[in-house]
């Protein structure tokens, strides 16, 4: 039987439509799908390809038959990464509201699904049928309805299945479960769980400045393009980016996100008002990794305390080279630099090249 550990993606997000009008903060994502009718018809979009896949994938038909026999039992590649929706609605709750606290649900065969109300964005929830041993179990969670798939365990602990799922959207759920491979049982009934496992904190705001390097008129890009940047940072920094509709659902109910936004600094390290961009001319015509780009007396131009902004600097990277591979589209110098050179190279922030900034 395939072994499934739990994967964590720390991925993802959406921020403002309008990025000129960035002023850290976000709108929430349930908001945006109302009032983004891009977003919107990308989201719906990416959802009915999931569910016309779960209707019409070979693995999850024949997975899901009635009449399957051991004889008949199904290579692990041919079982399908979810099940589908088909099961019997047994029942609702709410889902806990205090950390620790669990749903129960009792008694319930392979092939029903109970709804959880009231599932809260960003909180994560642990659903679980470990310390069971009734049979072996599969669950699958849908959006009410069964609109669409958002995640699925398969052996988590032993034969049984757990998820840590963290919801994108506030609402109800539906747990479906299920005895592998995706079949009913009428014999052997089993407990499942719904644990408040985390509660998120708020949201860690970073300033950042933009250092802009430029020997060339084209290397000096323009705010829009920092602006655009800033918001695919923050997109993927606050899973809330459409494109996580493209992850696969058995990992995708199961990322979190790591409550960070950024902003473009709006206070300079002296107290000044700043829009966070700071451009430099430099008769430097590129640059590498020899952390030139740090420091004015070389062609750069020297970061702001390294312990209050992210600092990113954007110059020409052409032709750079360390070890003979060369850096393409930037790079941040690990920590442990900091044995070799000293603690002030290490962390000072990212380098990228110009072409590769923004959207």
């Amino acid at each position: 039987m395939k072994k499934q550990g739990v994967i964590v993606l720390l991925f993802l997000f959406y921020l403002s439509a309008n990025a000129q009008q960035y002023k850290c903060g976000f709108e929430d994502f349930e908001k945006l799908i109302q009032t983004d009718t891009v977003l919107s018809k990308k989201v719906n979009k990416e959802q009915q390809k999931i569910t016309e896949w779960i209707k019409t994938s070979p693995e999850s038909r024949k997975a899901k038959s009635k009449w399957y026999k051991p004889e008949q039992k199904l290579q692990e590649k041919d079982i399908a990464a979810l099940c589908g929706y088909d099961n019997t609605y047994v029942g609702y709750g709410n889902a806990p509201t205090v950390l620790g606290n669990q749903l129960l649900g009792q008694n319930i065969e392979g092939g029903d699904y109970i709804t959880v109300q009231n599932m809260i964005a960003g909180r994560t929830y642990i659903i679980s049928t470990c310390g069971n041993t009734d049979f072996d179990t599969q669950i699958t969670v849908y959006t009410q309805g069964g609109g669409y798939a958002v995640a699925h365990s398969d052996d988590a602990c032993g034969t049984q299945s757990e998820i840590y799922f963290t919801p994108l959207i506030s609402g109800s759920y539906d747990i479906l479960l299920d005895e592998f491979p995706c079949d009913w049982t009428t014999l052997v009934n089993t407990d499942i769980t719904v644990e408040l496992n985390y509660i998120p904190r708020p949201i860690i705001t970073i300033p950042v400045v933009f250092h802009i390097l430029y020997n060339e008129t084209a290397e000096n890009i323009s705010d829009n393009q920092i602006f655009s940047q800033l918001d695919v940072l923050n997109e993927h920094f606050m899973r809330l980016q459409s494109d996580i509709y493209n992850v696969p659902a058995a990992f995708r109910g199961q990322s979190c996100e790591p409550l960070f936004e950024f902003c473009l600094a709006q206070r300079d390290p002296y107290g000044n008002a700043t829009n966070g961009i700071i451009r430099t001319f430099t008769t430097q015509a590129d640059f590498n990794t020899d952390s030139s780009q740090f420091f004015s007396s070389t062609g750069g131009q020297d970061p702001w305390d390294r312990n209050k902004y992210l600092n990113i600097w954007v110059c020409d990277m052409v032709g750079n080279q360390t070890s003979n591979v060369t850096i393409g589209l930037g790079f941040s110098k690990h920590p442990l630099i900091a044995q070799m050179f000293g603690p002030y190279y290490s962390g000072l922030g990212v380098t990228a090249d110009y072409r590769t900034v923004g959207t």
